[in-house]
């Protein structure tokens, strides 16, 4: 039977302008601020960074509890490989880490960016040869965070993505998330980072709708699941090709914006959404099925009775969000009122009109009035024991 947890996707396809190059790895002889960790047993690490700093410093206003004062280093190890899999993986391990959240970038987009614009772990935006960690904020949250770069169709190389029924990556993503919490767990993805008891899976636009597909066909595999600007795909709608039916009870938590250009969500919270036509263009082929389920109903018909067999409630309200919790906050959607689709000040996409190097004012972070990395962390540790 299903239970209660315990306690309480950019999906843009990034047009020309925007699409980034490969994974870069950090130079040998070069330094981060408190310079380098010895290599010593990294063995199969690209390169592993110190990152020194106190706890304290920096600390974003709500986020769990690290205990002030408290030291520790950040370890940055760029290009680990998991066999049997083609994505590079950039992780962000502060000492003293209680939980890992696997982070997937948006369509289009890279680890580096996932890293430093969607998630906000990196500070140097863009992302420079030698990775910045915020390692105060990184230490005071005991989280650490791994980035998987997504994969791409042959013919399509500026569709960097993942196969979640929106688009298609040309490679069995659900199999790779399998086995890469498998080796968080396990602590078999190289020496230099430790075995997990708590691990969570995440993901902004296109990261998010396949986190969506992973929490449908593979629940059991992540402890709790996340996605912002990134809703499911019509296919696992009950109704669909693919209809959701997840092994086990698993947290979720939803996140999007009320003006999302993306998504086209404004002044249509109720029918279906279809990925801006300019996006459909760029993706060509890689994006066969532009239709997404509508957030609210399909919370309250798939999500709410999955977790805990309940039914939705109705939602509560402010001049920043509406926010639907069920489940002992188990299951939890949050409107971002006036938000598009960004996380932060990030690039617009310029086919819809936005400047190269333009900013995104009103972002989830911005309208939120808090960043989502924090929401992301906070609500992963509350479903914790």
């Amino acid at each position: 039977m299903r239970r209660s947890p315990v306690g309480p996707w950019v999906l843009a396809v990034a047009c020309a302008v925007l699409a980034c190059g490969g994974a870069q790895t950090i130079p040998q002889d070069a330094g981060v601020d408190a310079g380098r960790v010895d290599a010593g047993s990294l063995e199969d690490a690209s390169t592993p960074w110190d990152a020194g700093g106190s706890a304290d410093a920096g600390r974003d206003a709500g986020v769990p509890d690290a205990g002030a004062g408290d030291a520790g280093t950040v370890a940055v190890l760029t290009n680990l490989a998991l066999p049997g899999h083609p994505h590079g993986l950039d992780v962000y391990l502060p000492s003293g880490a209680e939980r890992v959240i696997v982070f997937l970038h948006g369509g289009g987009g890279t680890k580096e960016l996932g890293a430093a614009r969607e998630s906000g772990v990196r500070l140097d935006d863009p992302p420079q040869a030698v990775p910045v960690p915020d390692t105060a904020w990184l230490l005071a949250t005991r989280t650490a965070w791994v980035f998987p770069q997504g994969q791409h169709l042959p013919l399509a190389p500026l569709a960097k993505t993942w196969s979640n029924y929106l688009m298609v990556s040309g490679v069995d993503d659900v199999a790779f998330l399998d086995d890469l919490s498998a080796a968080l767990r396990g602590g078999t993805l190289t020496n230099a980072v430790p075995a997990f008891t708590r691990v969570y899976l995440a993901g902004h636009s296109n990261g998010g709708v396949m986190a969506n597909r992973q929490w449908c066909e593979s629940s059991a595999s992540f402890d709790g699941y996340g996605s912002l600007s990134g809703p499911p795909s019509v296919d696992l709608r009950a109704d669909g090709g693919h209809p959701c039916a997840p092994s086990a009870p698993r947290p979720f938590l939803s996140v999007l914006g009320s003006a999302d250009t993306i998504l086209q969500t404004k002044d249509n919270w109720s029918g279906t959404w279809e990925v801006n036509a300019c996006l459909q263009s760029g993706a060509g082929a890689a994006m066969p099925n532009p239709f997404l389920a509508n957030e609210e109903p399909y919370n309250g018909s798939v999500r709410v009775p999955e977790v805990c067999l309940g039914t939705a409630r109705e939602p509560s309200s402010t001049a920043t969000a509406t926010t639907w919790s069920d489940c002992d906050g188990g299951v939890t959607l949050i409107r971002v009122e006036g938000a598009d689709h960004c996380v932060s000040a990030t690039t617009k996409d310029a086919c819809l009109g936005g400047a190269p190097g333009g900013g995104c004012s009103n972002s989830l972070d911005a309208m939120y009035g808090t960043r989502m990395r924090d929401v992301l962390v906070r609500f992963f540790a509350s479903t914790e024991p």
